[in-house]
Parts: C-alpha cells; structure tokens; sequence
C-alpha cells in the first residue's frame, strides 16, 4: 500500500528554506515516495503558495509525488486558478479545495482543470459521497473510517468509488485506515 507524509504546513517563520528542508527530510530520511503540502492560506495568495508549490518541487525533484491540499479554504473561482497552476509543477492531486458540500463547483473544478481532486476526508456518510460523485466532483475519495460511522460505511463508499471508476486514499489515523486500504484493489 503506497503512502505519503502529510507536511508542508505554513509556520511563523518557516520560509521556502526550511520547506524544503522538512520535504528533504521526508524524502531522504523518512524515505517517503510522496508528500504533501498546504495552499489556499489569503495571506500567501496563488503567487505565494506557487512559490511554496515550486519550492517543494525542486527539493523533491521529479521523481517524487507531490500533492496539494486547501483545507476547504478556497471559492470555485480561486480553486480553478490553484488547480491550472498546480499542474505545471506536476502535482498529483488537488486535495479539499472547497467546503465539502459544494457538490456542483467541485464537479465545475474538476472539468475546468486537469488536475486529479481528492476529497472526502470530512464526508461522513454515503449520500454525501454519491453526491459527490454524481456532480463527478472528485477523482480521489479520502475516505475515513473515524469519520463514516465505521468500516461497513467507509466499504460501502469505496465500493461506490469502484463502481464508479474512482481511488481512494484513506485519510488520517493510518492505524485504522490500514484494514480498508488492504481491502481494495484500487
């Protein structure tokens, strides 16, 4: 089961020197083959955070995964500017761009932009994840057993993510995530 170290956080005082350093770290030390970093902060705005984008990139090379995750901070319109910008470093996936239950604009974010979407990580039941998938709002579902009540729902998403020609990646509390990630095939 391939996985990535979540990092890149924005800090007092962490500038692209020490963000590279962390993503070095991760790679050389931690042996990740993937990482991921923050964006969508108002206060770095899509030049700044483009400046961190690039920052990891070059530390990490090309050879490594990199992925981008907002946290829900970002509208339709500003998602659509991050998502066409993070392509042109290679970035694998666009994680949490909107608030969750913005079904429509996810599904308008993933056609206007190449980009693979993830999320779910907040999604708590299967309706929400059909939705989703309705409005073909996401590529990646980061679906989470601490989240759904349980294995038997977070199956049964992941059984609709098949169905539907969709991945997942499990989301947080890798101790439990473990036992759904084996369970699949994609």
């Amino acid at each position: 089961i391939r996985t990535y170290i979540a990092g890149g956080y924005y800090a007092e005082n962490k500038g692209l020197e020490e963000l590279q350093e962390e993503m070095r770290f991760n790679v050389e030390e931690m042996h990740a083959s993937a990482v991921k970093i923050k964006v969508g902060d108002p206060n770095m705005g899509l030049s700044g955070d483009m400046e961190r984008v690039e920052a990891a990139r070059k530390a990490i090379g090309d050879d490594v995964t990199l992925l981008a995750d907002a946290n829900c901070a970002l509208d339709l319109e500003r998602s659509i500017e991050f998502a066409r910008a993070l392509v042109d470093y290679g970035v694998y996936w666009f994680e949490e761009p909107m608030p969750i239950h913005k079904y429509e604009e996810h599904g308008k974010l993933a056609e206007a932009s190449s980009i693979r979407i993830a999320t779910g990580e907040n999604g708590y039941h299967l309706a929400h994840f059909r939705t989703l998938l309705d409005y073909k709002g996401a590529s990646i579902l980061n679906v989470d057993v601490t989240v759904c009540p349980g294995y038997d729902v977070a199956m049964d998403v992941t059984n609709l993510a098949g169905e539907r020609g969709v991945s997942i990646a499990p989301h947080g509390c890798q101790e439990l995530q473990l036992p759904l990630a084996a369970a699949v095939k994609h």
